[in-house]
């Protein structure tokens, strides 16, 4: 379990040839937004996500326990780097997704990814977040109670950490989500988020690092 969340913080660390994605990437990584803000459509799918994802029946055994987000966000570079994984092996008989097409190849994805090269992970406040009330932990208390062997602090409390959506164009964008029971993984992937007619956004497919160690 130590092993897990470990591997889950250090996650936190790896925090389009098309001319429209490149024009709505510059826009989603604009300068001019200061570092601790996101954008509403950044803002619209994140909440868009965490509507549907914790329904779902897994979660809800723990409706009634607190949600913790951790401050320190998931690159996004992180959730194109999953997808590329899965991109690559997409041929192999074993899937590491859920896709139901690719919306992204090779010469795509290296331009995204110069494109990241030198931004960094948004730090969540409360104020993110609309879908659900959450409280924020920084990934240092977290760390603490392991060295202090402090289990019981969180046995009881959902542990979240999530990426900004990495936006690919105006109805595709990607989130990278990892979701823990207290010191125990439940779920850890990358989505693909479509917008639908009535303009919400909605998990369309999943995708896993097959390199992750659960």
């Amino acid at each position: 379990m130590k092993k897990v969340l470990i591997i889950s913080i250090v996650f936190l660390a790896l925090s389009c040839s098309v001319k429209k994605n490149d024009k709505i990437l510059s826009e989603t990584i604009n300068p001019s937004v200061k570092e601790s803000d996101i954008t509403k459509i950044e803002s619209d799918i994140t909440n868009d996500f965490l509507e549907i994802e914790l329904k779902k029946d897994r979660y809800k055994p723990y409706k009634n326990y607190p949600i913790c987000i951790i401050k320190e966000g998931i690159s996004r570079l992180s959730s194109l780097i999953i997808y590329e994984y899965c991109y690559t092996d997409r041929n192999l008989p074993i899937k590491n997704s859920t896709n139901k097409d690719w919306i992204l190849n090779e010469v795509q994805i290296k331009n995204i990814k110069d494109t990241l090269a030198n931004t960094m992970a948004h730090n969540w406040k409360v104020s993110d977040f609309t879908a659900i009330n959450v409280s924020i932990i920084e990934s240092s208390e977290l760390r603490k109670s392991i060295k202090e062997n402090n289990y019981t602090k969180f046995s009881e409390t959902l542990i979240l950490n999530l990426s900004t959506p990495l936006i690919i164009n105006d109805k595709n964008a990607f989130i990278t989500f990892n979701a823990n029971l207290g010191w125990k993984t439940m779920d850890r992937f990358t989505a693909l988020m479509k917008k639908n007619k009535e303009g919400k956004w909605e998990i369309d497919s999943y995708y896993y690092d097959p390199n992750s160690t659960w």
